[in-house]
């Protein structure tokens, strides 16, 4: 596999993956849908259901018109991410990295830490400080690429500790930073993408209640979902109405393959197909 042809497939992926956060809207039956899985009783099926758009599924070829260069010139996303970074296991190193590498298609408002175990802010800004030695190079591609010091400013560091029996726990900065930027006047949701801990969005719904209609949270479920059951199951009975698409088993298609010995092993892999590039599209 060239490098060429690496980069263009990272890419393609890193697009279905995103595009996944949006899911196309069902027309005539979609009032029906449940906010959440499962969900039950009072709320538990919300006019929009669990999309308030529909985006097409563009082309993945920037070569020709329709493609995802296109899509990327319309409404930009409004983003906070949760992440365990730092935390049991290495994937969130990799997922803050992909979303540095795409940082010119979104409006990053907040990088939070929200681990599960040892990961804390520090491990957010190391990327970043990562991300700042290619800043020059990638803004040859995009203009849009936020500044470094802009990042730092909005990373913040989460709750620590687990939400207990009562479900939330006190503020933190990140769960005060998903408050501010939902009450932001500007008309388009936030995309609240949790990849670890829910333990900041339950505090920010429990002390401003009024944020529910303009939040669009991503859950990657699994494990996560098990180590903040008290802070899922808060969320589960107070906010049913809330947008949320929970995943609990589709990303396991990042790190569960096939052939992973000899050139297909991490290791290996890395040493000779990118190690000494640069980012790029």
């Amino acid at each position: 596999m060239t490098a060429e042809r690496l980069q263009k497939s990272s890419r393609d992926i890193v697009w279905v993956c995103l595009l996944a956060l949006i899911p196309n809207v069902l027309a005539a039956d979609q009032a029906q849908v449940p906010a959440f899985l499962r969900a039950e009783g009072f709320g538990s099926a919300t006019p929009g259901g669990r999309s308030t758009g529909a985006i097409a599924a563009a082309d993945l070829d920037d070569s020709r018109s329709g493609s995802k260069a296109d899509e990327a010139e319309g409404p930009r996303h409004r983003v906070v991410v949760s992440t365990d970074i730092g935390g049991t296991d290495p994937d969130d190193f990799q997922s803050v990295v992909h979303l540095l590498v795409y940082a010119d298609q979104f409006d990053i408002e907040g990088l939070v830490s929200s681990p599960y175990g040892p990961g804390r802010k520090a491990h957010i800004l190391q990327v970043i400080d990562l991300y700042e030695r290619d800043y020059d190079h990638l803004r040859t591609y995009s203009d849009q690429y936020p500044a470094p010091a802009a990042l730092r400013t909005v990373t913040k560091q989460g709750a620590i500790e687990g939400a207990g029996y009562e479900g939330f726990g006190a503020p933190t900065e990140g769960s005060d930073g998903i408050v501010r930027c939902t009450r932001r006047d500007d008309p388009r949701p936030l995309w609240v993408l949790v990849w670890g801990g829910i333990e900041d969005l339950a505090p920010a719904l429990h002390d401003a209640p009024d944020i529910l209609p303009k939040l669009r949270v991503y859950f990657s479920g699994g494990p996560n979902k098990k180590w903040s059951v008290d802070a899922y199951q808060y969320i589960v009975i107070h906010y049913p109405p809330l947008w949320i698409i929970e995943a609990n088993a589709t990303y396991c298609g990042w790190f569960v393959g096939r052939k992973q010995e000899g050139e297909w092993g991490n290791q290996a892999f890395v040493a000779a197909h990118i190690a000494g590039t640069r980012p790029g599209r």
